[in-house]
């Protein structure tokens, strides 16, 4: 008997094993960096939702804290040309990104946004030591895969990234956005709404006027911080420094909350990404994934950590080298796909072709460690049978 319970554990710890192997291959992505961590999105996977109207399912909270975001888009049969919310396997990490997909109606004035609501208000009334208005400081971070305008044409407007309205209808904190001629835009603002954080709108070289568009089609990393503390703010670019920068004088460089206004939308989701969803202006169009919000401002390493560079081979420098781009030379080796363009994808060759850097697979889940741990205790047992 002894025997046959000892074969039967052994057994079972086996297939544990084999299905946490087939598992890991098909894991949702963790968290990169988790001190102060207020939300992330891996975009593995779309939940299903009570529904509300032309809510389309949730994606789930992968900080721990819980806050789930609701996704919307447009109603099949009211619009005129509904958008789309899908799970596809196009990733910068992980398995999965999710594909916003706005609607082609013109000026988009009779369609409906496709975007996500994160739940601002709730954080900040029952959590507020959560929120960036807690702690005067913040970062936001996504990789990114604009679609719009194939043949490179940004004619077509904005792009939100993250959004949101403060407690007193205090407009736009954060805007963190890409712009439609081509730059990146950030711009945070106190409780009154009065703006703290102006960032000059550039390129991704840096530079405000005749400088380098965010690539179309191709992943890319952006990231933003402020810090009261320490009066600055930073913008990154693939996981280098893009710029930086004070306060604007004159303000108390307090962060709003993500309260929003007790009317309509804005009731409990004052915080949200894919477009303004009170305007339904601003639309992204493309591809998110690793979506991040911290109640303080990472630092550069941390960010090329959440960019991939950071995190073992290839280093920063190794980034510069191979992405001439960010160094500010010449175009050379970063095009590792032979597209004439160096961005994202030669990245993510890069990242590929390294033996110790982040990988696309997680570890085990701490569910599936548990089973494991179950059976091989139920193991033991049963020997000492």
């Amino acid at each position: 008997m002894m025997r046959l319970a000892t074969k039967w554990s052994r057994w079972a710890l086996a297939v544990a094993v084999v299905a946490t192997v087939a598992y890991a291959g098909t894991a949702v992505a963790q968290p990169l960096v988790t001190g102060n961590l207020t939300v992330y999105y891996d975009f593995e996977s779309l939940e299903p939702s009570a529904g509300g109207i032309n809510e389309v399912g949730v994606l789930l909270d992968g900080s721990g804290n819980g806050f789930n975001a609701s996704v919307f888009a447009g109603e099949v049969g009211f619009d005129e040309d509904p958008g789309t919310f899908a799970i596809e396997s196009d990733s910068a990490r992980g398995t999965g990104a999710g594909r916003l997909t706005q609607s082609n109606a013109e000026f988009w004035k009779d369609d409906l946004p496709v975007y996500g609501r994160i739940p601002g208000k709730l954080i900040t009334d029952d959590f507020f030591d959560k929120t960036a208005a807690s702690t005067d400081a913040v970062t936001y971070a996504a990789w990114i895969k604009t679609t719009r305008n194939e043949s490179g044409d940004l004619g077509e407007g904005d792009q939100s990234i993250f959004q949101g309205r403060s407690g007193d209808g205090g407009h736009g904190n954060p805007h963190f956005q890409l712009q439609g001629d081509g730059k990146f835009r950030m711009t945070f603002r106190n409780q009154p709404g009065d703006t703290i954080v102006d960032a000059p709108k550039v390129y991704t070289d840096g530079t405000e006027d005749s400088g380098l568009s965010y690539p179309i089609d191709e992943w890319f990393h952006y990231a933003g911080t402020y810090d009261k503390a320490t009066n600055t703010w930073n913008q990154y670019y693939n996981g280098v420094l893009l710029q930086t920068g004070s306060a604007k004088e004159g303000t108390d460089g307090n962060l709003g909350d993500w309260g929003g206004q007790e009317e309509e939308n804005f009731d409990y989701f004052a915080l949200g990404f894919g477009a303004v969803y009170d305007s339904g202006e601003r639309r992204f169009d493309g591809l998110l994934d690793e979506l991040y919000i911290f109640n303080r401002a990472l630092t550069g390493e941390e960010i090329a950590t959440l960019a991939m560079v950071g995190s073992g081979e290839p280093s920063i420098a190794d980034w510069q080298a191979n992405f001439p781009i960010a160094s500010g030379a010449t175009l050379g080796e970063g095009d590792k796909d032979g597209d004439g363009d160096v961005d994202g994808n030669d990245f993510l060759l890069i990242q590929a072709g390294s033996s110790s850097s982040v990988s696309a697979v997680p570890e085990p889940g701490t569910a599936v460690l548990l089973v494991l741990a179950g059976l091989a205790l139920a193991g033991q047992r049963k020997r000492r049978v």
